[in-house]
């Protein structure tokens, strides 16, 4: 019965292993998806003060993404969430300050 737990709990710490992969940066060197999208939320033009959203609910569609020399990377980004759908494309960057992500227009 012992050696049976031991298999158990060696097989299940190996699979978590293999369930704990990093989300991918929307290009090498860039932000993650949860990153750009809190960048994003994070900016004032995007969401009024009075609103609120669940970023559970929010997803991000982001191509043409360029990192370029200076650390910026831009991308063309709309934002959908449940309760507004998607927003309209933009032009945007993102830089990393301080360790989080920052998004403008």
């Amino acid at each position: 019965m012992m050696r049976t737990l031991q298999v158990v709990a060696v097989l299940g710490f190996f699979t978590l292993l293999g369930c704990s992969s990093e989300e991918p940066p929307l290009i090498t060197g860039g932000p993650t998806v949860t990153q750009a999208i809190d960048a994003m939320l994070g900016n004032g033009r995007i969401l009024q003060r009075d609103v609120t959203i669940r970023r559970d609910r929010v997803r991000l569609e982001a191509t043409g993404c360029a990192k370029h020399p200076n650390g910026v990377v831009t991308c063309r980004v709309r934002l959908y969430s449940i309760d507004r759908g998607w927003s309209a494309p933009s032009m945007g960057r993102f830089t990393e300050a301080g360790g989080a992500w920052i998004f403008d227009f």
